[in-house]
């Protein structure tokens, strides 16, 4: 950081002035400069160097550091560049809104220092400073949102705090504009906020988490995994889902208001540790409460892109709210849909067999579904698929050879030093459920890094997700043959490269719902006789892969993995598409409630 950021001028436009290290500014941040920007404006007094701010790209040899804000378009892209420069990549958002189409064109070495929302930072307060911190606070909780609908579904949590507590909501989404000023006035009066991000992203944590912080305010986010591995302490913040519902939180919060004697008493005590404890203090308070039984019984994801643990609670609860504020239980085509979202706030959260949505469907349910059984549209999308074999399978293999970094086991450890080749594995060295992931749609989020290495099939995944574009238009809640596209945008939709080593098992388990069918298409797989010794069971029944041949499955139906007994590997892709018996507007509908989720 600079102690003193000044922009270069017509009086000191030389390059004399590289004497003191130049800041560049490649692009800006929402159309201000750099330095001009709000959250940058922070501890400039306190820094023991200067250096000179400048957008004249006419200096872009000579600067020390050139940043680049990756929410908005920078080419075009610098042409000379010294080894030793810092090329910054910088962004206040979460990757969701990064210009990745942008990013692809760039080397994966082009930025080698990041200034993100991954990267904390402590706050030093003197003793004084703290007591006027205290003395400030005098109302419960602030939020401050300018972005309404977030796919994160904090809006529903908000409006049920609101109802509940002393809650002050501020900014453009409640047409209620706070200033600078006013930002940081309400923030000192408070003694909560509701830090609550527009996506729900690993480790995304933004300035409403810190600025909270800085105030000596206890910040509340949505979900404590998301901050898993940030070395944020799990006690210097309040998470939603640390409750089995809104009002115990909301009681909570009010309750711990009416300990500010206490509070006060500790924050004496912690100054005594060191000034930089100090801002911990409320939160280390905080903590007591949540240690109690009430977490005991409750299961915990040791993942944060997963729904149906400790957080399917919350996500239930998000979707049923943007249900209602989308108006669909208005409509009666929708109403299987409202079912399911009442039916499933009843489903035990830590059920490994229980689905996290189930819709009811008239008819038989199929474990697996013969050709005949299928749509026209479905039968061509897979004949699509069968087609391209050879194509998919180059890409598969270059994906195991080239690209081990990307793949993940199926508990989101790091991927193995497989490369792929069919060398055998013994069954007594093979781990049970290791099974292996390369994720091109993850919860309905694309896989910018994955899809790059592998265009081809993801242009294949685009031509069968054409549908999904038109999905909704028609009123008639009648569907059609025609339905059948791949499940994107959409939290129950993934496509991947799956890989069981030889030897390996994968535990009985269901999926998610039964809003969906799963595609699984032979790559590479055990022929012969070695075929019979590897095969998955689905609801009972027992089916072995072919190479270049396409299964459809409902995986809400019970089902396991076994190639103990065989001496290869098996390779496929993994493809979820919309249930046929589901109707277009009914598609359109789980799409909106049901947004993707960001996840490493």
């Amino acid at each position: 950081m600079a102690k003193s950021i000044q922009p270069l001028n017509d009086h000191n436009n030389d390059k004399s002035s590289n004497v003191r290290p130049i800041i560049l500014g490649w692009n800006q941040m929402f159309n201000k400069p750099f330095y001009e920007y709000i959250y940058l404006k922070l501890g400039l007094n306190n820094c023991s160097n200067e250096c000179v701010y400048t957008e004249d790209k006419t200096f872009e040899s000579s600067a020390s550091v050139v940043l680049f804000h990756v929410r908005q378009d920078f080419r075009p892209f610098p042409e000379h560049r010294r080894p030793e420069q810092l090329y910054t990549m910088m962004s206040v958002e979460s990757p969701h809104w990064t210009k990745w189409w942008l990013m692809a064109r760039l080397p994966n070495n082009y930025f080698n220092i990041a200034i993100t929302s991954q990267t904390p930072r402590e706050q030093i307060w003197s003793d004084h400073e703290i007591q006027l911190q205290i003395n400030l606070k005098q109302r419960l909780a602030l939020q401050i949102v300018s972005h309404c609908g977030a796919p994160s579904g904090r809006d529903s949590i908000t409006e049920q705090l609101q109802n509940l507590m002393e809650l002050d909501v501020l900014g453009g989404c409640n047409s209620k504009r706070c200033d600078d000023a006013c930002y940081q006035r309400e923030l000192e009066s408070h003694f909560f906020y509701l830090a609550f991000e527009n996506t729900v992203c690993f480790q995304y944590v933004t300035e409403k988490f810190w600025n909270a912080l800085r105030s000596l305010v206890v910040p509340v986010v949505l979900n404590r995994s998301v901050l898993n591995g940030t070395g944020i302490p799990d006690n210097v913040y309040i998470a939603v889902d640390d409750f089995d519902s809104v009002q115990a939180l909301a009681h909570f919060l009010t309750a711990l208001r009416g300990f500010i004697i206490m509070l006060t008493v500790l924050l004496a005590i912690c100054l005594s540790l060191g000034p930089v404890l100090a801002y911990l203090s409320i939160a280390i308070f905080s903590h007591r409460f949540l240690t109690t039984d009430r977490s005991r019984n409750r299961p915990i994801c040791t993942s944060p892109g997963c729904v149906r643990c400790n957080r399917n609670a919350n996500e239930l609860a998000s979707a049923l709210g943007r249900f209602q504020k989308g108006r669909f239980s208005a409509r009666v085509q929708f109403a299987r849909v409202h079912k399911a979202l009442e039916r499933a706030h009843c489903a035990s959260a830590g059920d490994a067999h229980a689905l996290f949505f189930r819709m009811e469907f008239d008819g038989p349910q199929r474990a697996i579904w013969t050709r005949a059984q299928l749509p026209r549209e479905f039968i061509a999308k897979i004949a699509l698929l069968e087609r391209q074999h050879a194509a998919i399978a180059e890409e598969c293999e270059n994906a195991l050879l080239n690209c081990t970094h990307l793949w993940c086991r199926n508990d989101e450890k790091p991927s193995p030093t497989h490369s792929g080749s069919t060398a055998s594995t013994s069954s007594s060295s093979a781990p049970s459920s290791a099974w292996f992931t390369f994720s091109l749609i993850n919860q309905g989020d694309w896989r910018e890094r994955q899809c790059r290495e592998c265009p081809r099939i993801t242009a294949l995944l685009h031509q069968m997700a054409d549908d999904n574009g038109n999905v909704g238009t028609g009123d008639d809640g009648e569907s059609s043959d025609s339905s059948a596209s791949l499940l994107t945008e959409c939290l129950f939709g993934n496509a991947f490269i799956s890989l069981l080593p030889a030897g390996a098992t994968i535990a009985e388990h269901r999926g998610l719902t039964n809003a969906r069918l799963r595609v699984h298409f032979g790559v590479r797989v055990p022929e012969g006789k070695l075929a019979e010794h590897c095969f998955m069971t689905v609801g009972g029944k027992k089916f072995h892969w072919s190479a270049a041949t396409a299964v459809v499955i409902d995986d809400s139906f019970p089902h396991s993995v076994n190639s103990r007994d065989c001496s290869e590997d098996r390779l496929v892709l993994v493809l979820d598409f919309w249930h046929p018996n589901l109707r277009h507007p009914e598609r359109h509908c789980l799409q909106r409630i049901f947004p993707p989720i960001c996840v490493p």
